[in-house]
């Protein structure tokens, strides 16, 4: 059986949309609705817009849009019917289980869930075999108790081709079931095989606690060192954290983001239950996602080689980006916080986190480590790359604050700091408000895209406004006040707007086979589609408003890209300020 449709719709009476994607997009209140920037593309300017009278979200720059279960659909990929789930729990509204609810997507990431979680069982039992016996030895010599091993679910592959496989095909799993969740490769030849082989196994499960991959790490000098399962219907590294489905049941909201496994799992035995890490990949957007959702604060604990301060430097920016409150800890003497732990102990990494540093103080320590302050050029080198630093902040007490710091640092006065960031700023603001202008003139290209001598995004628009003003004549009153044939992009669509204003003149209906009957018979497979446009709107005459809205919006940007081609950026600039203001 479906879902009874009272169920979906008692589900999203309850689920207010605007707090519910307030959660992961920041929105700000703007004409009556909530616009902010879209989760599914990158931009630099608005185009994601939700309204709290409709309860619908729609993103004028990509063209995702819909009700609150498409939202929590796409952010969190899952199916329609997990999704209605999960919005379940979060207001308290039970959804009947169904066993022939025709999905092949929740049927197919089900499947992944099983086999995942039975290679897992395998991996396990594998780590107490005679054959597990080097890993056991791994993770013993890592400090690992046998409380943590289980915990984790930690396990080990066997150095063998197709053991795996043939355990999954004898509990019902098929060789594509076993591919498609990414256990199993095929070769060149067409032979199927275990992908983990002779590794020590991490488990890795999404925020609900299922388990959609792994992580092996070797125990010889193979390469690579480090494997995971590529990405599946169930699993995206860039939107999932190993151990998040554990940190998230912590009281602490200050989490600690670090590189690598094992630096998790020693954190976790320790007693920092807040402890994540990327897989394998830097630091995403989707990631800072999900860390606003569960924690107030974030400490980035990475390497502290090359890689690592880049990584951090690349973390910071990303978690600004998203407003989580920052800060770093580096570990003297250990090369991550595995090594530290076993070292120094548990109560000196508290005191780590405690004394973390925020992204300036950290950037700022970095650089003073590259210079020898001893040496006066040396200094003056520090003191102008210390400038480039401090000029990135817009708030001038900041600055201030920071100049005093490296005034006493280096043993010069205040005052030449500050005149040092004061001369710096001018330049810097002119480069970031070019690059600004530039990212949004990308923006504006990616919204205008031109095929065939046509902008779908312009034309799709125009559309749904000949289609409300021929359904609604509230709709055409407004409207046809508004424009004027010439006014459209194609000829056909002005052609459209003339005849609706002829023949709505006695505010009669109008047969859609008459109307079509006044154009060529090429046109009618086109003004067919356009009046078969479906539409949802429970108040015509505001989605008329709306929408021709976001159609003056759109001929706005269009025009800015053209201009933006004369190369003439003051008037671009200008008119993109004009353009801000209007959507404030």
């Amino acid at each position: 059986m479906a879902i009874p449709s009272q169920i979906i719709q008692e589900i999203t009476d309850k689920c207010d949309i605007v707090d519910l994607v307030s959660k992961y997009v920041r929105l700000k209140r703007s004409s009556g609705e909530y616009v902010g920037l879209c989760p599914f593309h990158g931009e630099k300017t608005p185009s994601f817009h939700v309204s709290a009278d409709k309860q619908l979200y729609h993103c004028f720059g990509c063209g995702e849009g819909g009700t609150v279960i498409n939202f929590v659909m796409k952010m969190e990929n899952l199916s329609f019917l997990e999704a209605v789930k999960f919005l379940g729990e979060r207001v308290g509204v039970a959804v009947p289980e169904s066993t022939d609810y025709d999905d092949k997507i929740a049927k197919r990431k089900q499947r992944l869930y099983e086999i995942n979680k039975e290679a897992g069982r395998f991996f396990y039992t594998s780590l107490g075999s005679d054959e597990g016996k080097v890993a056991r030895e791994y993770f013993a010599s890592r400090g690992l108790s046998k409380e943590t091993v289980v915990k984790f679910g930690l396990g080990f592959a066997p150095y063998s081709w197709d053991k795996l496989l043939k355990h999954l095909k004898s509990k019902g799993f098929s060789e594509y079931e076993a591919i498609d969740a990414g256990l199993i490769v095929k070769g060149q030849k067409g032979s199927a095989y275990d992908r983990f082989r002779n590794r020590v196994m991490f488990p890795i499960f999404d925020i609900r606690g299922n388990l959609i991959a792994f992580g092996g790490r070797v125990l010889d000098d193979s390469k690579p060192k480090y494997l995971n399962t590529s990405d599946t219907p169930v699993f995206d590294k860039s939107s999932n954290l190993f151990a998040l489905n554990l940190a998230k049941k912590s009281a602490n909201k200050t989490f600690v983001v670090v590189e690598g496994y094992m630096d998790v799992i020693t954190l976790h035995q320790y007693g920092i239950d807040t402890a994540v890490a990327s897989l394998g990949t830097s630091l995403t957007d989707g990631h800072a996602l999900l860390l606003k959702r569960y924690a107030d604060e974030v400490v980035l604990c990475y390497d502290s080689d090359e890689a690592g301060i880049k990584a951090a430097n690349r973390g910071m920016e990303i978690l600004s980006r998203h407003d989580i409150k920052t800060k770093i800890i580096t570990l003297p003497g250990s090369k991550d916080p595995d090594e530290f732990c076993r070292k120094n102990g548990v109560d000196a990494f508290k005191m780590a986190v405690s004394g973390a540093k925020n992204p300036v103080l950290y950037k700022i320590g970095n650089l003073k480590e590259k210079y020898d302050l001893s040496e006066p050029d040396q200094k003056v080198e520090f003191l102008k790359a210390a400038a480039d630093e401090l000029v990135k902040l817009n708030s001038i007490m900041e600055q201030e604050i920071y100049a005093k710091e490296i005034s006493v640092l280096c043993d010069v006065s205040y005052e030449s700091v500050m005149a040092q960031i004061k001369q710096k700023r001018k330049s810097y603001v002119r480069k970031e408000e070019k690059k600004e202008l530039e990212a949004t003139i990308r923006d504006l290209n990616q919204k205008t895209i031109v095929k065939d001598g046509k902008n779908k995004l312009l034309t799709e628009t125009e559309e749904k406004l000949i289609n409300l003003m021929f359904y609604s004549h509230q709709a055409y009153e407004y409207l046809s006040k508004k424009y004027k044939s010439e006014d459209f992009s194609e000829p056909l669509l002005g052609g459209l707007f003339e005849k609706i204003c002829e023949l709505k003149t006695d505010k009669s209906d109008i047969a859609e086979s008459e109307f079509i009957s006044n154009f060529p018979l090429e046109d009618s497979s086109r003004i067919a589609k356009i009046l078969n446009i479906k539409n949802s709107y429970p108040d015509l005459v505001l989605a008329a408003t709306q929408i021709s809205q976001s159609l003056d919006k759109l001929k706005r940007d269009i025009r800015i890209k053209d201009l933006a081609k004369s190369h003439d950026m003051l008037k671009v600039k200008e008119m993109i300020s004009a353009r801000n203001r209007k959507e404030d």
